[in-house]
């Protein structure tokens, strides 16, 4: 007699449990295509996300350079701004950013771990650079 296997309701485990049943199967598809899901589902809400960070880009950068280098608030905020546009193109769907194919998308997401991760070596000629020329930039290559 066959018995079927035991329900495993260990969250560590129970990944690796394999049913025979596809109504029960556990979702085995890699992190990849679940995160292009997501982005899918999430696009105008990333978009929406990205135009609101744009938005606080333009009234910073409105303030001037003399103020971001006097008003350590508001270079950590620059810091902060161009964090979340790292974040969240990161989250952009691959059908979306293939639209603008001259536009390196790693740069975004590259200041943003050059900004998490090595911090306190951050440059604040650069943080203004990137919201006085390469965010304005963006934002026209966007159309957002």
């Amino acid at each position: 007699m066959n018995t079927p296997p035991k329900e495993d309701n260990n969250p560590k485990t129970a990944q690796f449990v394999r049913r025979k049943s596809s109504e029960t199967a556990l979702d085995l598809s890699s992190k990849a295509s679940r995160d292009n899901e997501k982005r899918e589902r999430n696009l105008n809400f990333v978009l929406a996300q990205i135009t609101i960070l744009f938005n606080d880009v333009e009234k910073l950068a409105s303030l001037g350079r003399e103020h971001f280098e006097s008003d350590w608030v508001a270079r950590r905020t620059a810091k902060n701004i161009v964090t979340e546009i790292g974040e969240a193109v990161g989250r952009l769907r691959e059908s979306y950013t293939k639209e603008f194919p001259g536009f390196n998308w790693s740069l975004p997401v590259g200041a943003r771990h050059r900004i998490v991760h090595d911090y306190e070596n951050v440059d604040p000629v650069i943080i203004w650079t990137v919201l006085s020329d390469d965010v304005p930039a963006m934002r026209a290559t966007l159309a957002l």
